[in-house]
């Protein structure tokens, strides 16, 4: 369901999930959003937040509002806090996105952003592309798919009988009226505690399988295949030699999805476009001095 104004501006349902912890790279993301928005894009930002998300934290974002931009916490209370994690660096409200059909009944769509991500064009292009009859849209994650042969067993013992259409979850678009329908989201909860590996990733692509459709790789440019680590012809493969070259010249989104993190260290594959966006945050007087500080000194203390 697209929501109109008088102006003809059209609002966009995005939705992250932050611990405090996490709270300023969240707000880095969200920043990079708005400061890449069209005039005629209203973004309506919800942020899933646990109990122990503070007031005084809630009340930074809301520094980002303007006549076009909305910021709305949904408290999830405990929800999940006691369900295991298998990746050191990603934390339990990951989970949280499993209940959007729920959490947001009066729209047909959202899209969901990781806090590791920064937005460097208007998202309506990506809020626009028809799901049809398909739960979930996102981008191949091509190391899942290139260690296949490893990992067969595994993902067929979960319910999954290839990776040829596994999708990363960092960046994706869902049908979340066709989960209502279908009745969807109790069969997502419902696998929570079993341990995966990628945790609600797989669990996603478990779900979603056969109902997933894909997006071109620059809707989702993860860092972690620029390391040199994969070889370019795989990658080509995959995504297609075009669209992965045009991906990485062009982004609309640039995924952190590696254990090295911009705010750690700047010597990354665009770690300087990241500190870019915080830096202007902080220096619009959009970030508070708590959350930069957090940026400079976390990394000497984690």
């Amino acid at each position: 369901m697209l929501f109109m104004n008088n102006s003809n501006k059209v609002k966009i349902p995005v939705v992250l999930a932050s611990d405090e912890n996490y709270a300023p790279y969240l707000f880095v993301t969200m920043y990079s959003a708005i400061q890449n928005k069209a005039d005629n894009s209203i973004y309506d930002f919800y942020i899933l937040v646990p109990n122990k998300f503070s007031n005084n934290c809630k009340k930074l974002f809301k520094n980002l509002e303007t006549s076009t931009v909305f910021v709305n916490f949904v408290d999830m209370n405990d929800m999940f806090q006691s369900s295991k994690t298998t990746i050191k660096h990603i934390t339990y409200p990951t989970y949280y996105r499993l209940l959007l059909a729920e959490l947001l009944p009066d729209y047909d769509k959202v899209l969901y952003l990781d806090t590791d991500v920064i937005v460097l064009k208007d998202l309506k292009s990506l809020y626009d592309y028809d799901l049809n009859e398909n739960y979930i849209a996102g981008v191949k994650a091509a190391a899942y798919i290139l260690n296949e042969k490893a990992e067969s067993l595994y993902y067929k013992s979960i319910g999954l009988p290839e990776l040829s259409g596994y999708i990363n979850a960092g960046v994706t678009l869902w049908n979340i009226k066709k989960i209502r329908d279908d009745n969807i989201t109790p069969g997502l909860i419902s696998l929570v505690d079993e341990n995966f590996k990628s945790q609600d990733q797989d669990i996603i692509n478990v779900v979603f399988y056969g109902r997933i459709l894909f997006l071109d790789f620059s809707f989702n440019v993860m860092t972690k295949y620029l390391s040199g680590k994969y070889a370019k012809n795989d990658l080509y493969d995959i995504y297609g030699k075009d669209v992965f070259e045009c991906g990485l010249k062009n982004p609309c989104i640039i995924h952190y999805a590696d254990k090295r993190k911009p705010w750690r260290t700047i010597f990354i594959p665009y770690g300087i476009i990241w500190w870019k966006y915080a830096l202007l945050a902080f220096i619009n007087m959009k970030m508070g001095l708590r959350f930069f500080l957090t940026i400079l000194i976390r990394p000497f203390i984690w």
